[in-house]
């Protein structure tokens, strides 16, 4: 089995009783550690859920005020988080092992604070999250007046689009789903923009918990500290719990999600065994879309394991297709109003996923019918371990040809797309980086190479091996918690993997391997080392070499399918690295798996783990808002200053802001432009102020002096395309501003 069960004549966790007679008396409570590390992986999700869910009403509105929001917050969030404390606990764990996971967490989590960027000024994706949450937090709403008024209404000699922000007639809406400036809106309440930067540390550290929580379920909770710390020191990881970026909250959802479902299935207890958890579940992983579409994704993916518990007559299917539904259902409302532009812009992605996910679901259905039936007919002519063992056999082989598959496929295979406004950019890249010139490539050729560049060839050939092996062993019957936990994550990061989907700059690009593909690497990883291990120490007491195969021996597919194995004394037994006796072969194979999944990593992560970016930008825009006095109107003469300062005015600044030209340009305004709008300002009383990047266009367009407000030197992430990311890259932020004439 691939969970172990709590006995179930046992008593409470965490009761300690001595017995007088037959009677077991009560003499203490104390913290297990075991329900300790079950819950850091169940209620922080559950939490973050409940949050998105119950928020997400006011945040539509309009109305989402801080006393407004914990009210009706507060009483779903309890809620939602009784249910996920009440998962079983983690047999065996050790008090070390709990507490060097909560250790290596934080200690990851002070990492990305202490090094957080400050993606103020908009410059890619994290300012459009940053503003929008700044927005949220100060207004209650998403939806930022235009302000078309103060230049006498619309008109084609300005605008007041940027880039993530939408026109829908008289506002503005953010380019993303609403989930992510939710889910940073309350590190707003708490410290304004500061707060909304620390945002995702939180959640990355959380999700360190929840990745060591599931792999202590399915592997061992001694291994779990290894977990958090394997997932920690990847560079995309790393790199996206110091950002405003989407992915640290679907990441946490996503395993947190994973954590439930594997403890739905272990609570066996009860008329209704693991069904709210079960519930739970299926509304974290649902949330997910609301947070970034791209998870719907693996909403998707919970229909086959809800086929598979169903096809086992384990009710805990129904609520798991229940909850996703729900979650789902807030993303669908999103995407028919505030986040339509955006969504709409997408369609070619959306539209054959919903076909992929109609035919999952047709798919799975005929299976699970088919299974009912045939399963007592084989079991009855006594064919049916033998029919299991070639669907095994099929489905191990499956998992080697994609592997293989994506190892060769730079030499079958060019990735390419349509033509868009990113091709211009990718083609300037090209040439600066002494590539071949086309626009159009999207290097997803080259996406497994992405990985190998941040944990190394032999961390993904472990976590293949162990891929092939759990999924025929799950198709066999003999690791249940495997076959609820690895069919979403694995699949998933297939789908990723053949399509990131996202501009193929690094380390940009790499922060698509965040929500799913590096957690599988990790967790794969590190139950393919916890076997290794096993098989070990097995073979050293038996007298046979440690040094044989994995492959084939019986000991190998035993570690990876449980957590507990060959019982107290094994080296995975039960939850442990290593049992009694503690040989020093066993160790060695241990520590030596250990070295593989840290080393490369920390040594690919090395060069920019402490390297900060963007830093500056928050004094930066506070200098800017004080430039500007009441009924001034910011005029922005060039392109360079619309596409970065005019959210930030606009929305930090509150100060009234239009650009010209009005239409996608690299080049500055001509006089006779700015002109025309300086005078539909001045003709709707305001007084118009000429703000660019640079100091050299005003002189041309405005006799009055000219001054410079914002002069920041700071650094950003390189934007390679062929090579993983080893320095920063300078840049430049300016403002400066002169009265029109």
């Amino acid at each position: 089995m691939g969970i172990d069960l709590p006995d179930a004549g046992a008593r409470p966790a965490g009761v300690a009783a001595t017995t007088t007679g037959a009677e077991p008396t009560v003499l203490t409570r104390r913290v297990d550690p075991g329900a300790l590390l079950a819950r850091l992986g169940t209620v922080p999700a559950a939490v973050l859920a409940a949050w998105l869910l119950a928020a997400y009403p006011l945040v539509l509105a309009g109305a989402a005020t801080p006393v407004r929001t914990l009210v009706l917050a507060l009483p779903v969030t309890v809620g939602l988080a009784a249910v996920a404390w009440r998962v079983p606990p983690i047999p065996r764990t050790p008090w070390w092992a709990a507490v060097a996971t909560v250790v290596i967490a934080v200690g990851f989590g002070l990492l990305a604070a202490t090094e957080h960027a400050e993606h103020l000024v908009l410059r890619r994706d994290a300012g459009v999250y940053a503003l929008a949450a700044h927005w949220l937090a100060t207004s209650g709403g998403l939806v930022v007046p235009a302000g078309l008024g103060v230049a006498g209404g619309a008109d084609p000699t300005f605008t007041v689009e940027s880039p993530g922000f939408y026109l829908v007639g008289d506002s503005l809406v953010p380019q993303f789903m609403s989930g992510a400036a939710t889910a940073l809106l309350p590190g707003g309440w708490v410290a304004g923009t500061a707060g909304i930067l620390l945002m995702p540390a939180l959640y990355g550290t959380l999700a360190l918990l929840a990745m060591a929580s599931l792999v202590g379920r399915l592997v061992g909770p001694r291994w779990a500290p290894l977990a958090a710390l394997a997932l920690g020191l990847p560079l995309p990881q790393l790199l996206a719990t110091r950002t405003t970026y989407s992915e640290p909250v679907a990441q946490l959802l996503v395993l947190g999600g994973l954590c439930l479902l594997v403890g739905a299935a272990t609570r066996v207890t009860g008329r209704r065994p693991g069904m709210a958890l079960a519930g739970l579940a299926g509304l974290a992983v649902g949330a997910g879309p609301l947070v970034r579409i791209e998870a719907l994704r693996e909403v998707v993916l919970l229909v086959p394991v809800a086929g598979w518990l169903a096809a086992r007559h384990r009710p805990q299917w129904i609520p798991l297709v229940l909850g996703a539904a729900a979650g789902v259902g807030f993303a669908a409302v999103d995407a028919r109003s505030q986040a339509w532009p955006y969504v709409s812009d997408l369609g070619p992605w959306v539209r054959p996923l919903l076909t992929l996910c109609a035919l999952l679901v047709a798919a799975t259905a005929t299976g699970v019918v088919a299974a009912r039936l045939l399963v007592p007919r084989l079991r009855a002519a006594g064919r049916l371990e033998r029919a299991r063992s070639v669907v095994a056999g099929a489905g191990g082989l499956g998992v080697v040809a994609v592997a293989a598959f994506f190892v060769v496929r730079p030499a079958v295979q060019t990735a390419h797309t349509i033509r868009d406004v990113t091709t211009p950019i990718v083609e300037g890249w090209q040439r600066d980086q002494g590539l071949a010139v086309d626009g159009t490539r999207t290097y997803a050729e080259w996406s497994l190479r992405w990985v190998e560049w941040y944990v190394g060839w032999p961390a993904l050939a472990l976590a293949g091996g162990a891929a092939a092996m759990l999924v025929a062993r799950a198709i066999r019957g003999r690791a249940d918690g495997w076959a609820v936990a690895l069919p979403l994550p694995l699949a998933s990061t297939v789908l990723v993997l053949y399509r990131p989907g996202i501009t193929p700059d690094h380390p940009w690009a790499d922060r698509r391997l965040v929500p799913t593909v590096l957690p599988t690497v990790v967790l794969l990883g590190v139950a393919a080392v916890a076997a290794l291990a096993r098989l070990a120490r097995s073979r050293a007491a038996a007298g046979a070499p440690a040094a044989a195969g994995v492959a084939g021996a019986p000991g190998a597919a035993g570690g990876l399918g449980a957590a507990g194995g060959v019982g107290r004394g094994g080296v995975v037994g039960r939850g442990g690295v290593v049992g009694r006796g503690r040989p020093a072969v066993a160790v060695a194979v241990a520590l030596a798996g250990a070295a593989v999944l840290t080393v490369p990593a920390a040594v690919a992560s090395r060069p920019l783990a402490t390297a900060r970016t963007e830093a500056g930008q928050v004094g930066a825009v506070d200098r800017a808002c004080a430039a500007f006095g009441p009924g001034e109107v910011a005029v922005l003469v060039d392109a360079r200053t619309r596409q970065e300062w005019l959210p930030a005015l606009r929305q930090v600044c509150e100060v009234p802001a239009v650009a010209v030209p009005g239409q996608p340009t690299d080049r500055t305004a001509t006089r006779a432009e700015v002109d025309a709008v300086v005078a539909r300002v001045r003709a709707a009383g305001g007084r118009a102020v000429l703000v660019a990047q640079s100091g050299e266009p005003l002189p041309r367009l405005t006799a009055e002096p000219q001054r410079q407000v914002v002069g920041l030197v700071t650094a950003e992430h390189q934007r390679l395309l062929a090579r993983p990311p080893d320095g920063l890259a300078g840049l430049t932020v300016e403002l400066w501003v002169a009265p029109a004439s």
